[in-house]
């Protein structure tokens, strides 16, 4: 990855530049402005509550630079500063009179041709609608199709295909008048926003969302969301005996699924991304794709129940999303809760259907399988949004109460605590889900899937920086192993180096990366620590030596991930970053370490939340000490003064302070008990 992407990372952000609605959220440690606004002061450094995204502070992007309210958006942009162009992708001017059968012989044309319908074409959900002659709809298909090819072969065929494709598409888009042709150029634009080629680097090809909906503008206009009304009526009138043309109803059905496949495709690109779908689906679909005791017997069977699946999940995902956290009263709070416990009990209604598919039915199973991974990462974007809306209402309200989660209790639940919990289980289970696919078609999945699956792995790897920074713990389990594999699996699944599967694995090896810096700093300082006789000192501290704010280390192996060498640091007084040289210190209230440490550090495993920032040696009297024995040996069977006394000469020989151990969150029994126990961490 490319170094200079990341140079600007923690210089202050430049107060001539507008402000918008998220430019004081995007970063954890965003500077103090001279001029500083209301909300300013509510989110300056040395303010409460922490920022509602802090989980993903260990990134260290730059202030303003992403948006983690449409988190799968954040880690769409992440994902191209960890996977800038090269100038070698640059794709040649093609010759003037290019075209497909100039490109490829029949054979191969066929060859490919195949190859997309056999593995792609299951993913739209519909068989593509033919005329005699389709010769964008080919174009488009063997584009996609190259991906499968040799590297030797892809690297010839594959640049003259895109770009073949991309002046064929916009010529069609403007120019197409006959209904047929809008058909053709509308199937082209759902396709190409599924999968990007995997050859060259263009702009044109990078956002689906753009595709899609002129894909449904299109779709609007020649009239393809009434195809299901018209359908429901003729069903209705056979049903009643009437005569009815049953190659209209067979070619309006066609049209019925092509809509159905679009408003699926655009909901998915959508969700998680802070946009609203364009398209709706009509109700009706719910009597045409019927479900039934027994699975379908045939391919078109099948595909017609995924397609209603889907919309079902994305469905109740959009409704789930439109849910507002609007103020603390009980009334709002319960109604809440409750509108996010019916779709919730949607999802695993429908979860309920998808689980066995995978492994039942004797056709499509890989496609039904990744119903799984889709499923769960709508539940997780569900969760992350529900955490993420009632942290920021304290954020936007100004309220600085430091156990915020203990006032969103509807009907007597401490539903931040739990929905952390499942989160933390889900984003895992994805991974798990990933590894069980067959990795010989996993290089088919739609491009923005693996987006979703970045996102899980991302979670991940912030709820790790939560518990070890913010408790001294490391996260019990195989997550770095199930990070791991996952990573090797999506490399291996990847067809080309620039392929959704290899940019995904490798944002998420940089993420890993990051972790085990922070890991291996930790054990150089708790080693120095010991070799000074100062036994137990390096456990659970947050920061290391030449540790930058956040966890990341000041130089890292890998380039191109996002750091900043402490010598590249601003000054104190107008950044929260710490210059190269200078201790951290809580001497006085309201400092840097104090802020990222403070009340509300690991309050939640979900978006809302904590500094994730915090450096912690467990102390905690009165509390998980004292009700958890297994992690008593954090600090050894010392008693809270001993520790206290510990850590004050650890302190002066390091010329650091950890009065933020004094807050009072890590003095409350209640929250690490809540966090902990019942089903918490110390089970797993």
């Amino acid at each position: 990855m490319d170094r200079s992407i990341f140079e600007g990372l923690g210089k202050p952000a430049d107060n001539s530049q507008a402000r918008t609605a998220h430019s004081d959220s995007d970063n954890p440690v965003a500077s103090a402005s001279t001029n500083a606004t209301p909300e300013d002061s509510v989110m300056a450094p040395n303010s409460f509550p922490p920022k509602p995204h802090t989980i993903w502070g260990f990134l260290r992007t730059p202030s303003g630079s992403l948006d983690w309210s449409a988190p799968l958006e954040a880690i769409l942009e992440l994902s191209k500063q960890a996977n800038p162009p090269s100038p070698r992708n640059e794709i040649p001017p093609p010759p003037l009179d290019d075209s497909l059968e100039s490109i490829l012989t029949r054979p191969d044309i066929d060859r490919l041709l195949e190859i997309f319908s056999q593995k792609y074409v299951p993913w739209l959900g519909f068989t593509p609608i033919r005329e005699q002659e389709n010769p964008l709809l080919d174009l488009v298909c063997c584009t996609v199709a190259s991906r499968d090819l040799d590297d030797v072969n892809r690297a010839l065929i594959a640049p003259r295909l895109q770009t073949l494709t991309k002046d064929s598409c916009a010529k069609m888009i403007f120019q197409s008048s006959r209904r047929s042709e809008s058909i053709e150029v509308i199937q082209c634009l759902l396709i190409l926003s599924l999968w990007a080629p995997v050859c060259g680097f263009s702009a044109d090809f990078q956002d689906g969302r753009t595709l899609i909906a002129s894909a449904v503008s299109m779709a609007l206009t020649c009239r393809l969301n009434e195809a299901c009304d018209k359908v429901a009526g003729l069903l209705d009138t056979r049903s009643r005996g009437g005569d009815i043309n049953e190659a209209d109803l067979s070619s309006v059905l066609d049209r019925t699924r092509l809509w159905m496949s679009l408003a699926n495709t655009e909901s998915m690109l959508c969700i998680g991304n802070g946009r609203s779908a364009l398209s709706k689906r009509s109700p009706k679909y719910l009597h045409i794709f019927t479900l039934s005791p027994k699975l379908p017997s045939d391919v078109v069977g099948g595909r017609d129940l995924r397609l209603r699946l889907l919309a079902e999940l994305y469905d109740s995902t959009e409704q789930g999303m439109a849910i507002p956290f609007k103020s603390l009263s009980k009334e709002d709070v319960d109604a809440w809760y409750d509108g996010m416990a019916y779709i919730f009990s949607n999802l695993a209604r429908i979860g309920r259907l998808i689980l066995p598919l995978g492994v039942v039915t004797d056709f499509d199973a890989f496609y039904f399988y990744m119903l799984n991974i889709i499923i769960r990462s709508c539940r997780l974007l569900l969760l992350y949004h529900a955490t993420y809306s009632a942290r920021a209402y304290f954020h936007r309200t100004g309220n600085d109460n430091p156990f915020w989660f203990r006032d969103v209790r509807p009907r007597g639940l401490n539903i931040i605590i739990s929905w952390g919990k499942e989160s933390l289980q889900i984003s895992e289970s994805i991974l798990v889900t990933l590894l069980e696919m067959d990795v010989h078609f996993l290089g088919t999945t739609p491009d923005h899937i693996f987006t979703m699956i970045a996102f899980a792995a991302g979670f991940l790897v912030g709820v790790k920086f939560l518990i070890l920074q913010g408790v001294g713990v490391e996260l019990p389990g195989s997550s770095e192993k199930l990070l791991n594999k996952s990573i090797a699996h999506l490399n291996h699944a990847s067809c080309a180096p620039d392929s959704a599967a290899r940019k995904c694995a490798k944002l998420i090896s940089g993420m890993v990366a990051i972790w085990d810096e922070q890991v291996a700093q930790r054990a150089k300082a708790k080693a120095a620590a010991e070799a000074g006789g100062l036994a137990g000192a390096g456990v659970g501290m947050g920061r290391g030596m030449n540790m930058m704010p956040g966890g990341v280390p000041s130089s890292i192996p890998m380039s191109g991930l996002p750091y900043i060498p402490l010598d590249q640091a601003p000054p104190h007084t107008s950044s929260p970053h710490v210059p190269l040289g200078s201790p951290l210190t809580t001497s006085s209230p309201g400092t840097y370490a104090d802020y990222y440490s403070s009340p509300a550090a690991s309050a939640t495993l979900s978006a809302g939340g904590s500094g994730s920032e915090s450096a912690a040696t467990l102390v905690n009297p009165g509390g998980i000490d004292s009700n958890l024995g297994g992690l008593s040996s954090v600090m050894g069977h010392q008693t809270h003064q001993q520790q206290q006394q510990q850590l004050s000469g650890m302190n002066a020989g390091m010329s650091m302070s950890f009065n933020w151990m004094n807050s009072e969150l890590f003095q409350e029994a209640a929250f690490w008990n809540d966090m902990f126990q019942g089903g918490g961490f110390s089970g797993m």
